[in-house]
């Protein structure tokens, strides 16, 4: 500083100085706050300078700032001094001040240039301090001005942090980032506006634009915390429709679907998630979103608890699978829900029981438990660049803390309204912290993180809201190796055929309800069964969990190369004209044939075991792994693949009848094709457990009927009932029901019973028998010299079905007509929405769903909100980051105005 003074004219001119620290880095604002302060209320101080108030233990080898009992300045004390002070009691004094010196002073040149002059080397480093310079102007009666920032404020990592230290630069860069974007703050917004309106319908903009503003006017109506200064970022994200291929998406089949992303109709309509995610010091994640019934009475969690930061163990789906699912609990448990084995205590000590409602396992898809996943899947990457930005933003000991807002009305079954809720946070994520993760490794986390949430999804879903186009049906491949690629884009003859969507029941709470036994209400109990080597019902959630992993239990068996997936062998086939050869089909009967048509789950269990030399093989020869690194990726999938689910009983109906007891019935119904072999002899022979050879079989036939159906539309109606058939829990002939004037009223036989009940009365009345799954399938048929038309085939199950829509596809069969409608499960199945395709030259889609209120909704006491989902073209997700959270506003009314030609 002091040979700043051989700059000529500078004592003449007696310029404000500023002097400013090296190793920081200073913000505009900051510089203003310390000029401005020292010329306040027109006259000048003799010096300004900076403090900070260090958090401990970042107050230790900070110079310490001593003032009187009136609060005055009256010096600076350097560590070493403090260290060499010889009184004892002033030493502890000294050194437990956390206001410290943050180097920034603001003085005149003609006041300084004697000070500078007059420092000596006295003290405990023998250097000359600068800092000196206070105590001189306090001993002559000089005024001295403070500035001090606080850990709270907007500045505080920036002119705290020390550049000379790793952590400490690392929480630079990600502050610089974050607060201090490239664009200036028009270009910024411009920027932003482009990013949301990109191949978005203009009413889909608008509706953003509202829920933004419903966002902010409640942040500052409920006093959520958000800071004006603070960085912020948006993500949105809208569910889709699947158009045709219910559950091809497993892991080792990776099948396509095909299908658009979705988004609002109208201004007023919420049909996306839109996210808005701001940084916190409080190392607490803060989750509001506006919809009330998404909410928690308590609205934040720890964020540095170690349950949400997965250990290096975890690093792939299988092994994040186990990690995300004992967080979804762990966060669920800390907000009041009930675990499986709290409810079976009070069960057993004829306690009150907490509705369905308040457990653990009917709410693993909250939106905690959503946003936990978002979030904690995020730090399993941490290889190159990708995965050190990831770590520096993420980890245990730079992450400080979340606040997001959310809101949205993306139906909430069938759609993937949780899929849209963590593809828009983890948008936002990427956006907030500048991680730069790519769109196709963005699918990749979306798809791990929902297997810590119950559901060992595919990647279509999120892949399409990710990266879909508005208004295109595409077929997309759920295949990590295709990056999730588009097959094609084909047309769908909306002009002829229309879909609508009428609501069943919840599909975890209630749904165990209405399966006609086929579901289990929670997975407790059965331990006397399992120990006999029986069966047990399971939840809806473990046959998701099991269905789920079938074709990679299949693919072992069967050891399937790895890095070769049952679609990718028939996928040119099917794509050209939507038939299989002769030889695929033979090589489709062959597989099948290796796999056991039952068996009990450690049976299974012991048999996948067998092939863990061979796997551990394919690891090394696929991913290039050392023999431990194999041996521990081995052991960690099918550890995964037995997790979350038990062996299964498939007794179905709630009077007790098994599977096994509907012996030799015709049991598919009418308009189903004549079987290929007489009927399955399944009395006494048909065991519990894991039905694998059927759960495949679904695989293969729904790819085979839906190919077959893009490519035939004319026979729209034919193919979506035939790829009902393996979502079918009941065999209902519509034949067997009452006239449509009938189902319209209340009959006799069915006065007095409501419910659940009620739809008992109407499965015995209408003869229904449990659909055979095995039809097509035993070792016999098999067998034959010609293989089947799979895309004719009515063999095989996924075990995704519900016993009131297989009555509810009845019903409408009966009232319109065999050729005129079909139903289909929505995605997942088990019950929420679910489709109901109409050919418009037979039925007014109107009079459909006047029917269906009178003799489905009012017949079973049914409600849905909404009554009958429309589906709106909508565009891909989008995360973009705002330098303050003030600027949302000037962004609402840009996105508001209208589109200038």
């Amino acid at each position: 500083m002091f040979e700043a003074f051989s700059v000529p004219g500078l004592l003449e001119t007696n310029p404000l100085i500023v002097i400013t620290m090296g190793d920081r880095v200073v913000p505009a604002a900051t510089f203003r706050a310390i000029t401005d302060a020292h010329q306040r209320g027109g006259k000048e101080a003799d010096l300004t300078f900076l403090t900070a108030r260090y958090e401990p233990p970042k107050h230790l080898g900070k110079g310490r700032i001593v003032r009187d009992e009136t609060g005055r300045v009256t010096r600076i004390v350097e560590e070493k001094d403090i260290a060499a002070e010889p009184d004892a009691l002033t030493r502890q004094a000294l050194h437990t001040l956390t206001e410290g010196n943050c180097p920034l002073y603001a003085i005149r040149a003609q006041r300084l240039h004697p000070l500078l002059a007059a420092l000596t080397n006295d003290n405990a480093q023998g250097q000359f301090y600068l800092t000196d310079i206070v105590a001189a102007i306090a001993a002559a009666g000089g005024e001295i001005r403070t500035v001090t920032t606080q850990p709270a404020e907007v500045e505080y990592d920036l002119l705290c942090a020390d550049v000379t230290r790793p952590a400490d630069l690392a929480i630079l860069e990600g502050v610089l980032r974050r607060q201090y974007p490239a664009e200036a703050p028009g270009e910024e917004i411009e920027a932003a506006v482009r990013a949301i309106r990109d191949g978005r319908p203009a009413v889909q903009v608008a509706s953003i634009a509202r829920q933004l503003q419903e966002i902010v006017d409640t942040a500052e109506g409920e006093g959520l915390g958000c800071q004006p200064d603070e960085p912020v970022a948006i993500g949105i994200s809208g569910g889709r429709l699947r158009i045709a291929f219910m559950h091809p998406d497993m892991a080792r089949f990776s099948g396509p679907a095909w299908q658009m992303p979705i988004g609002a109709g109208a201004q007023d309509g919420g049909e996306q998630i839109v996210v808005v995610a701001q940084p916190t010091s409080d190392r607490r994640l803060h989750l509001y979103p506006l919809n009330a019934k998404y909410r928690e009475s308590i609205n934040h969690v720890p964020a540095d608890d170690e349950v949400m930061f997965p250990g290096a163990e975890v690093g792939d789906w299988h092994s994040y699978e186990q990690f995300g699912t004992r967080m979804s609990e762990t966060l669920l448990l800390s907000l009041g829900y009930f675990s499986d084995e709290e409810v079976e205590t009070r069960r057993q000590s004829g306690l009150p029981l907490p509705p369905a409602t308040l457990r653990v396992a009917s709410n693993l898809r909250r939106p905690f438990a959503l946003v936990g996943n978002a979030l904690a899947s995020l730090r399993t990457l941490r290889e190159g660049h990708l995965g050190a930005r990831i770590q520096k933003a993420l980890d245990r000991a730079h992450f400080t803390g979340l606040r997001i807002i959310c809101t949205g009305n993306v139906p909430q079954g069938g759609f993937s309204s949780s899929s849209a809720l963590t593809v828009a946070t983890k948008n936002a994520l990427n956006a907030l912290f500048a991680l730069e993760i790519p769109p196709d490794v963005l699918v990749h986390l979306a798809c791990q993180a929902e297997y810590g949430t119950g559901v060992r999804a595919g990647s279509l879903d999120q892949a399409t809201e990710q990266k879909g186009r508005a208004g295109q049906g595409t077929l997309i491949s759920s295949n990590p190796a295709d990056n999730y690629r588009i097959l094609g884009t084909y047309p769908v003859p909306s002009d002829r055929f229309q879909v609508i969507f009428p609501y069943s029941v919840e599909r975890d709470r209630v749904a165990w309800r209405w399966s006609g036994g086929l579901y289990a209400e929670m997975a407790a109990g059965g331990e006397g069964r399992e120990a006999r080597g029986e069966g047990v019902v399971l939840t809806a959630a473990e046959w998701r969990k099991l269905t789920g992993k079938a074709a990679e239990l299949a693919a072992i068996l069967t050891r399937l190369p790895l890095d070769l997936d049952f679609f990718k062998v028939i996928e040119a086939d099917l794509l050209e004209d939507g038939l299989l050869s002769l030889e695929n089909r033979r090589w489709i009967k062959g597989i099948l044939q290796q796999l056991p048509l039952f068996i009990h789950r450690d049976a299974l269990q012991a048999q996948v075991a067998q092939q863990r030399d061979w796997y551990i093989a394919e690891l090394r020869r696929v991913h290039r792994l050392d023999p431990n690194a194999a041996t521990a990726k081995a052991d960690a999938t099918f550890a995964g693949l037995f997790a979350g689910w038990r062996n299964p009983d498939l007794r179905l109906g709630a009077r007790g009848q098994r599977l096994e007891e509907a012996t030799g019935q015709d049991i598919h119904a009418k308009g189903s094709p004549a079987p290929t072999s007489s009927p399955s002899p399944l009395a006494s022979r048909l065991p519990s457990g894991v039905p694998l050879r059927a759960m495949l079989a679904y695989l293969f036939s729904e790819v085979a009927k839906n190919c077959y159906l893009i490519h035939h539309p004319e026979e729209w109606i034919d193919c979506v009932t035939r790829s009902q058939w393996g979502d079918r829990s009941w065999a209902i002939d519509p034949i067997a029901l009452p006239s449509r004037a009938e189902m319209e009223t209340e009959l006799a036989w069915e006065q007095g019973l409501a419910g659940p009940a009620r739809l008992e009365a109407w499965l015995q009345k209408a003869q229904a028998v449990p659909h055979d799954v095995t039809r097509g399938l035993l070792d016999a048929d098999l067998a034959a010299d010609t293989p089947p038309e799979f895309h004719r085939w009515p063999g095989g199950s996924f075990f995704r079905g519900l016993a009131l829509i297989d009555l509810a596809e009845a019903m409408l069969k009966r009232a319109f007509g065999e050729n005129a409608v079909a139903v289909r499960v929505n995605a997942a199945g088990q019950g929420d929405y679910f489709q109901v395709h109409l050919d418009r030259q037979q039925v007014d889609p109107a009079d459909v769903k006047a029917f269906l209120r009178r003799a489905f909704y009012q017949r079973f006491g049914l409600t849905a909100d909404p009554e009958f989902v429309e589906t709106h073209p909508g565009g891909g997700a989008v995360g973009l980051k705002l330098s303050n959270y003030s600027q949302l506003r000037p962004l609402i009314q840009k996105l508001a105005a209208p589109v200038q030609a």
